[in-house]
């Protein structure tokens, strides 16, 4: 069997037939498949492997055995004899057209998309266009993003900045043809309550089209370095331990470029934020009051950094019924203010109070190095 196969990732679709047999389709796009009758049974198999030729050796076990139960429908066979000596040949060699250009390498964090694009086939020389279609957080569709690349000859690596995205839809052109697709986000809020271990906790709504706060009109927008898109909003009548909202980084976060993580929400009672490396379990955990008109609050990453250094998860519960919003997820870079010149003290001109200079300086790193090395972290365990 000749299927696609994608870097260890083998795609094919059974396609149900009048027969009580399936036959199978094996494309590269998914506008390539044949379209479903209606009432028709469609079957999508996806097989992974981690070990070079694993999926491959799967995937010719699981058509192997439709075949030996005579479910998978072979092509049609002519019947050899003296009526049909002429048209008597050789089955044809199935033959599958590979894409010229692929996507090798995608992620997408905030506005920050990082791409590798590699040619398999076809001439270098030829035009590459990529068409970057973009969703907003609260769902609707932003202006069409292109990117024009002279020709692409080898593997090339790229950083675009898409905006604050809820995901987007990447087509690959190869001199005005379509060759590749790929659909990526980096993530959404989703529901999280203590009903995934038991709880009995009963949640009326939750949204992810509410209106997302941006960190750039608040006081913490000096310090933002990296923000994520997306809002989430709960409305609970019950709660047996906890409810609230998460955000799953999938590939992990980097904490040693960041001091804080900070958001934007809106609730009717108290809130426990928590950041958490989930590979082994730390958290770190801060409360912070109700906000029924809504405000922006920060979470040291100061503990998480030290430890372990990478971030998984990040949470925003209460403990309490009532209705909780939040967006804006930012995570925040503290700098240092530049000293302004000027400050009355010229060391440079005759007649100057250079003495007074020097002690007024001393102080002032003095109280600068007391008030960077004390600090306060109020935190508590999720029930």
């Amino acid at each position: 069997m000749d299927c696609i196969d994608q870097a260890g990732q083998i795609e094919f679709k059974l396609y149900e037939e009048d027969s009580q047999r399936m036959s199978l389709e094996s494309h590269w796009l998914r506008q390539q498949y044949p379209q479903a009758r209606l009432g028709q049974s469609v079957l999508n198999v996806q097989v992974w492997g981690r070990r070079l030729g694993l999926s491959s050796t799967i995937a010719d076990g699981i058509t192997q055995s439709l075949q030996n139960a005579d479910i998978l429908l072979a092509p049609l066979v002519t019947v050899l004899d003296e009526t049909t000596v002429e048209s008597w040949s050789a089955s044809p060699v199935p033959t599958f057209n590979s894409p010229t250009i692929v996507i090798t390498e995608a992620e997408l964090l905030g506005s920050n998309l990082d791409l590798a694009v590699d040619r398999f086939a076809g001439e270098g020389s030829n035009s590459v266009l990529l068409q970057i279609h973009r969703v907003s957080s609260d769902g609707t569709s932003l202006a069409l993003q292109t990117v024009q690349l002279d020709g692409i000859s080898t593997l090339e690596r790229m950083h675009i900045d898409v905006g604050l995205v809820r995901d987007i839809t990447i087509d690959v052109f190869d001199n005005s043809l379509l060759v590749d697709q790929l659909w990526l986000a980096d993530g959404a809020w989703a529901l999280f309550d203590d009903s995934l271990w038991g709880g009995d906790t009963a949640v009326d709504t939750f949204d992810t089209n509410c209106q997302a706060h941006s960190i750039s009109n608040s006081e913490y927008a000096i310090s933002a370095v990296l923000e994520l898109s997306g809002c989430a909003y709960v409305d609970s009548s019950y709660v047996d331990r906890f409810v609230g909202v998460a955000r799953h980084l999938s590939r992990g976060l980097n904490t040693k470029a960041y001091d804080s993580v900070a958001f934007w929400y809106r609730s009717s009672e108290s809130i426990e934020a928590c950041v958490e490396d989930t590979t082994n379990g730390h958290r770190i955990c801060t409360e912070f009051s109700a906000a029924p008109r809504g405000r922006f609050a920060s979470l040291s990453l100061k503990d998480l950094k030290h430890i372990t250094g990478i971030l998984h998860l990040v949470t925003v519960t209460q403990s309490q019924p009532g209705t909780l919003e939040v967006s804006g997820l930012t995570f925040q870079r503290v700098t240092t203010s530049p000293v302004t010149p000027g400050c009355g003290c010229n060391t440079t001109e005759p007649g100057s109070s250079t003495g007074m200079c020097a002690m007024l300086l001393s102080l002032f790193f003095l109280h600068r190095y007391r008030r960077s090395h004390h600090t306060v972290l109020i935190g508590s365990s999720q029930p």
